[in-house]
């Protein structure tokens, strides 16, 4: 599973896209996590697709 690091900002801009896109299909999608919504937060900030 996905380590704690997933919920700041910080590392998460380090991730690659690959990486970052890697990281939220490994999570149930389930709004009101707080990794799902970090993730989210940087997918759209990059705007990617998912």
């Amino acid at each position: 599973m996905i380590s704690w690091a997933t919920t700041d900002p910080a590392i998460l801009v380090m991730w690659t896209d690959k990486q970052l896109l890697d990281a939220y299909q490994q999570t149930s999608g389930e709004a009101g996590d707080p990794e799902v919504e970090a993730l989210l937060a940087e997918i759209e900030r990059r705007n990617l697709d998912i």
